[in-house]
């Protein structure tokens, strides 16, 4: 292509950037304009279909509404009849074996005398209606009372007896026995026949049914009105939008009324006239019950274009397959020929654009190339590894910031050039750097693929494993496992590979390999993977623990020794406590005794060194047995479970009532919440604390205790507050050490370990216990326990 740009100059000046931009800037003015004249061409259309549609579908709406409105009087007469006091009369005649009314006397006659009259007031009043029937049910839908416009020059007449037909196998008489009470049904749209013949004249007939029910609720039979639709097939010809065509059909799309009226109510003498027929279009709007609206454009044979609009109403509720197709059309040909007028000016204007953009696109591309055509030059020489020169930096606009940022790439390239020649030495330093650690390392190091083929060993695994690199190289790493999971890594990797669901990688554990003498030994394995391309390598650590291993089993057995000597300590502590009590207890009652036999020959020293005997061998035994709920509490399983705090600690104020009333306490506490706990803790717990905060009470005030909980980081803080000395905050840790008393009142009860066996108490169910507390302002015990439901 060089070659022939060579040889040819105007092919090259036309693929050159100017060339190129002339054709850009012809194709888009030319582009844009036929996409803009389209457009508006196409709105313009659309806007002319669519105010047809509207008026169109304004006169098929209108049209609807008339024939509505025509056929309502029909609808309300009918009932009208149905509910008249003769035909009940008639009815109740008729159920009599005597055909006399019970209800008032009057004869089967007489009720049909003044059914007649109203029957006949009703066609003189309405000229449309063709004749009133009241038809029974028996005898095959008999008519009982039938008056039409059969008398001489189409006057009314009362039909005698002998000319009365059964109507029951009529699909109007049919549908309207099928409704309720009150419910007027309407018919079909067909042509009025006697006794199965179309009148001469044809006369379109449309009947209103209403059902008529004997006293009893039976249904007795149905009252008819045919009515004449000739009258409002001509006013609704009179609505019609001067200059449109409208038509009528039925569901089915038989023609009901048409500009041609040859071609109506065909169906009738078993011929097709149909409205689909004229309108394939149409096709899929007919034999459906659902109601429609169909609107578009229809091309005629003779070229023309006619708009039209069909919507298809139901006029009968009762019967949804009662329905009619209103269409209206317009001719659309003078709406069209405008549009392709339009069409062939907006043609003209593209053209003159067109021109227009050629002379103009040389003369602006010339202008607006010359810096990219210099750029362009410049390229080509910095490609050949020339000095680039004659740049145009100064040039306006996006050429001279184009020729600055290309001076400034090359300096760019130039220096990083530069940085990847370094870097490239740089790489090469740190690949042999990594080789001599990989080489080095103290830990063993083999890598595999995704095959488990060995890849790499460095030597300190060829050492550890006792494999020369060229014996383990391309086999698979199993061979340096147990035998009783080599078969189960393939399965671990192609799980991976599968899933990609990781067990080993980046994770550190322990496993046993076996070295190439068949030794076992225990290592410390991490597994890490690392991806080039589609290449995946897994690279694994392994570090000797044996020596660890070692140590650790020395440590589990001094442990298991140290925790033996612990138990047989706190045996030989519970049972010296045990033991310890019947001493005590014997010399505190062996001093009283003797206090007594010879206490009067004592001088006052010695009764009140007697006296002292018995105190400290009652302390002695009160912390014999502190001892032993210490260490009976270090012994107990902490069993929990959920218990209702607020019942513990009741249960607590009521064991320690005596005392409580004995010194007139007022123990007090808010809703407490249900926690997990052991509740016979629970309660010692609460026991201690209480009679602790009883014991250390102050002479001179009212004694208040009152316990409350929060709830803080998904566990409940119980705060137990009352109102004694308070204690300094610099026991306030001591005061949990076992035997740890902060005074040597003997007065004042108690061995120091209350708030150690609390705290033991609070340790087992995972909580914290401290206290709050200020010199004669009260202390809070605060202690913590789980929620229910937290872990």
């Amino acid at each position: 292509m060089r070659r022939t740009h060579n040889r040819y100059p105007a092919l090259r000046r036309l693929f050159s950037i100017r060339g190129k931009v002339t054709i850009l800037m012809c194709f888009l003015v030319v582009t844009t304009a036929l996409a803009v004249t389209v457009w508006i061409f196409r709105q313009f259309e659309r806007e002319l279909v669519a105010q047809k549609a509207r008026e169109l579908d304004h006169d098929a709406f209108y049209l609807g509404i008339q024939f509505r409105d025509q056929i309502q009087d029909l609808k309300e007469d009918s009932n009208f009849l149905a509910g008249t006091p003769p035909i009940q009369g008639i009815v109740r005649a008729l159920k009599s074996s005597t055909h006399v009314d019970p209800v008032d006397g009057s004869s089967l006659d007489v009720w049909r005398d003044r059914l007649t009259i109203i029957f006949t007031q009703l066609l003189r009043a309405k000229a449309d209606y063709l004749q009133i029937r009241f038809i029974g049910l028996a005898d095959g839908g008999m008519e009982l009372v039938r008056l039409d416009r059969g008398g001489p020059a189409g006057t009314i007449r009362d039909v005698p007896a002998d000319e009365l037909q059964p109507k029951g196998d009529t699909s109007y008489f049919r549908s309207a026995v099928r409704h309720g009470r009150n419910q007027t049904s309407l018919s079909g749209l067909d042509l009025n026949r006697e006794r199965g013949e179309i009148t001469d004249p044809p006369v379109p007939v449309l009947r209103a049914s209403t059902p008529i029910y004997a006293p009893n609720g039976a249904l007795f039979g149905i009252v008819v009105i045919n009515k004449n639709m000739q009258e409002i097939f001509t006013s609704l010809a009179t609505v019609a939008h001067s200059g449109r065509s409208y038509y009528l059909s039925n569901n089915n799309g038989d023609y009901l009324i048409h500009p041609d009226r040859s071609k109506t109510f065909r169906f009738e003498y078993n011929e097709a006239s149909r409205i689909q027929d004229d309108f394939p279009m149409l096709a899929g709007a007919f034999g459906r019950d659902n109601i429609v609206e169909l609107t578009g454009m229809h091309a005629l044979d003779d070229g023309k274009r006619l708009a039209y609009h069909l919507q298809k109403i139901n006029y009968d509720p009762l019967t949804p397959g009662n329905l009619l197709g209103i269409m209206v059309t317009d001719d659309f040909t003078d709406a069209a020929v405008v549009s392709d007028h339009v069409l062939k000016h907006a043609y003209l204007i593209i053209g003159i654009l067109i021109v227009l953009a050629i002379g103009l696109g040389a003369v602006f591309t010339k202008r607006l190339t010359t810096p990219f055509i210099d750029i362009t030059h410049a390229v080509e020489r910095f490609g050949t590894g020339s000095t680039i020169r004659n740049l145009p930096v100064n040039a306006f606009g996006e050429a001279g910031v184009l020729a600055r940022a290309f001076q400034r790439m090359v300096a760019a390239v130039e220096e990083h050039t530069f940085k990847l020649e370094n870097e490239a030495l740089e790489r090469k330093k740190a690949e042999l750097h990594a080789v001599a650690i990989f080489d080095n390392a103290t830990d063993g190091i083999i890598t595999i693929d995704k095959r488990g083929a060995v890849t790499r060993i460095n030597p300190a695994a060829e050492t550890m494993f006792g494999y020369a690199a060229d014996d383990i190289l391309g086999e698979n790493v199993k061979l340096l496992m147990p035998p009783s999971v080599r078969d189960r890594h393939d399965g671990y990797l192609d799980n991976y590979l599968r899933t990609g669901k990781k067990t080993f990688i980046g994770t550190r554990r322990e496993i046993v390999a076996v070295r190439n003498d068949g030794s076992a030994v225990t290592l410390e394995l991490a597994v890490s993977e690392s991806h080039s391309g589609d290449t995946i390598t897994f690279t694994g650590i392994f570090r000797d623990i044996s020596d660890r291993k070692q140590a650790e089993a020395a440590l589990r057995h001094s442990h298991e020794e140290l925790s033996r000597s612990n138990a047989e300590l706190e045996r030989i502590a519970y049972v010296s406590a045990h033991d310890l009590r019947e001493p005590i207890r014997a010399l505190a009652s062996c001093t009283q005794m003797l206090k007594r036999r010879v206490g009067a020959e004592l001088d006052d020293a010695s009764r009140e060194l007697m006296d002292h005997i018995v105190d400290a061998a009652r302390r002695m035994s009160d912390l014999v047995d502190d001892l032993r709920s210490f260490i009976e509490l270090g012994r107990r399983e902490c069993k929990l479970r959920s218990v209702d705090a607020g019942a513990a600690w009741a249960s607590v104020v009521n064991d320690l009532k005596v005392e409580i009333e004995r010194i007139g306490a007022r123990v007090t506490a808010e809703a407490l919440p249900v926690v997990r706990a052991d509740e016979k803790m629970l309660k010692q717990m609460l026991t201690h604390l209480i009679a602790n905060a009883i014991r250390h009470r102050c002479p001179d005030r009212p004694v208040t205790i009152h316990c409350r909980a929060r709830k803080h980081e998904g566990n409940w803080e119980f705060l137990i507050s009352d109102t004694g000395p308070g204690i300094p905050a610099k026991f306030h840790q001591e005061i949990f050490v076992f035997f740890k008393r902060l005074h040597n009142d003997p007065l004042i009860s108690g061995n120091g370990v209350g708030l150690a066996l609390c705290k033991n108490i609070v340790d087992k169910h995972g909580g914290r216990i401290w206290v709050e507390s200020e010199i004669g302002a009260g202390t809070t015990v605060i202690f913590t326990l789980s929620a229910i439901g937290s872990d």
